[in-house]
């Protein structure tokens, strides 16, 4: 017999975050029934491999400076940083709750990329320690702000995260934070569009960049401070999005534009299919617009990423043939056509990355269940160090790596809204105090059950009786099939809370 407390939520086996998992990151429900198989099998799964892609990341692409290195090849790009990989960076160290590492580089971009006249990291790009560009990229500077919000969230709980105060020189999370969005409401937003950056002059309204708009992170900002406005910048994104109506109708967005939708005057990247294809710049759209429909329910996100099943129409035959949608996760034309110079990268791990947060973000548990199944979530998580594949040496891009990862944090309920969660210290449920403690390995709690081990116990039946605070009883009998009990883990579902019948 085992008493139990009246149990809320998860243990930390199933995140990396300091504090106990709230139900609402279990998106059990949009995956396919070979996930939900394996899980119950290895529930620390999703955490483990996004441990093992950051310890390789943090040894691969962050110099001894703390600058993220924009590897694009074995060896190519190693001394240059630009201020998109230390937003990624500081991104990633947070979900892996890694303060170190997210000080290391916040610290390297204060100190290369910083400039206080700006309010900005306006030296976006730095090659062997100089400044090679400056202008500040407006994704950089969402990325970076959002990741400080966090952590000054994690440092004020710090007797629960234990996320330590940070201050240096005068400059710590909450007001490099404040400096930061001053600067983007100022500099990078132009009648609530959102600008590349804040060097565009008049420019930048001919030359908007989807890929920036990270409208769940505009949401949080407004929860985090109210002197600025960014709902409204949300919501014109929805605007330039629906204004390319036929991308927009199938989950695509074009790499850049104007703010009417039409051809950007001088795109950046994209110079193809007239900047207004979606290639490497835009296919990470799908997973910005994800973040703002799992943490917001906005239905305009909700709507744009139920839209993908319109590219991603294979998603219906992944049942029997899981590798069905290989083609469709790829790159699209301005005519929202494979583009021809892709195929060959059809499937590649961060391109599926990208493309499952559109289903995983639709909430639409039939449609996301046939996508999110476990041949793709190991084809973006890999199975060695890094994610992805070696054989494809996808091992040495910065880029592709940061993207899977974020992506696989998204799709798997590993990269939360801190600034929204109420921090809990983690509830694990004290080792069994009855006649026979030595039955019991221990007992791990998570948000829809309890994890135990039984010994060996060959030729003895074994039934375990579970309480709760509030006397609420459920019995396992846990057999073998051949009429004995089984040494091994064994799982006893509970439900909002309490032991399920």
């Amino acid at each position: 017999m085992l008493l139990l407390p009246d149990i809320v939520s998860a243990d930390d086996t199933l995140w990396n975050m300091p504090y106990m998992r709230p139900s609402k990151y279990n998106y059990s429900n949009y995956f396919s029934t070979d996930v939900t198989a394996y899980l119950a099998s290895d529930p620390a799964y999703f955490k483990k491999r996004l441990t093992s892609g950051w310890n390789y990341y943090k040894t691969n692409f962050i110099m001894s400076s703390g600058l993220v290195n924009q590897m694009q090849g074995n060896g190519v790009g190693t001394t240059t940083a630009v201020s998109e990989g230390q937003g990624y960076g500081m991104l990633l160290a947070l979900i892996n709750n890694d303060q170190a590492t997210f000080n290391r580089i916040f610290q390297a971009a204060n100190q290369y990329m910083w400039n206080s006249s700006h309010n900005s990291y306006f030296n976006w790009k730095v090659v062997n320690g100089s400044v090679s560009a400056t202008g500040a990229a407006t994704d950089a500077e969402l990325d970076v702000c959002m990741a400080l919000i966090f952590a000054d969230k994690l440092q004020k709980n710090s007797a629960i995260t234990k996320w330590q105060a940070f201050n240096s020189g005068g400059v710590t999370y909450s007001s490099r934070a404040t400096q930061m969005l001053q600067s983007i409401s100022a500099n990078m937003t132009q009648n609530n569009y959102l600008l590349p950056g804040d060097n565009w002059a008049g420019n930048g309204m001919n030359n908007l960049d989807p890929s920036y708009f990270a409208t769940g992170w505009m949401h949080a900002f407004d929860q985090f401070q109210t002197t600025y406005k960014f709902t409204p910048v949300a919501a014109t994104c929805y605007t330039v999005l629906k204004s390319r109506s036929a991308q927009f109708n199938k989950g695509q967005a074009p790499d850049w534009c104007s703010s009417s939708g039409g051809q950007a005057s001088s795109p950046q990247s994209g110079q193809t299919y007239q900047g207004l294809g979606m290639t490497e710049d835009a296919i990470r759209t799908p997973w910005r617009i994800c973040m703002d429909a799992l943490w917001f329910d906005n239905s305009d996100a909700k709507t744009f990423c139920s839209n993908s099943r319109n590219t991603l129409t294979n998603y219906t035959q992944t049942a029997s043939d899981p590798l069905a949608l290989k083609a469709q996760l790829t790159e699209y034309t301005n005519s929202q056509t494979p583009v021809p110079a892709s195929v060959a990268r059809a499937g590649a791990f961060h391109f599926a990355a990208m493309w499952l947060c559109g289903a995983i973000g639709s909430k639409d548990a039939a449609y996301a269940k046939q996508c999110i199944n476990g041949t793709w979530l190991q084809a973006i998580a890999g199975v060695t160090d890094c994610f992805g594949d070696k054989a494809q040496s996808d091992q040495y891009y910065y880029y592709n790596q940061s993207l899977a990862m974020l992506g696989f944090a998204a799709i798997t309920g590993m990269f939360p809204n801190v600034l929204a969660d109420t921090i809990k210290a983690v509830n694990i449920a004290a080792f069994p105090r009855q006649a026979k403690a030595s039955a019991f390995n221990g007992v791990r709690v998570f948000s829809d059950g309890l994890r135990f081990a039984l010994p060996d116990a060959a030729n003895r039946d074994v039934t375990v009786a579970l309480y709760d605070a509030k006397g609420k009883r459920a019995l396992r009998r846990v057999m073998d099939g051949r009429g004995r009990s089984e040494a091994g883990e064994y799982f006893t579902p509970m439900g909002a809370g309490r032991l399920a019948p």
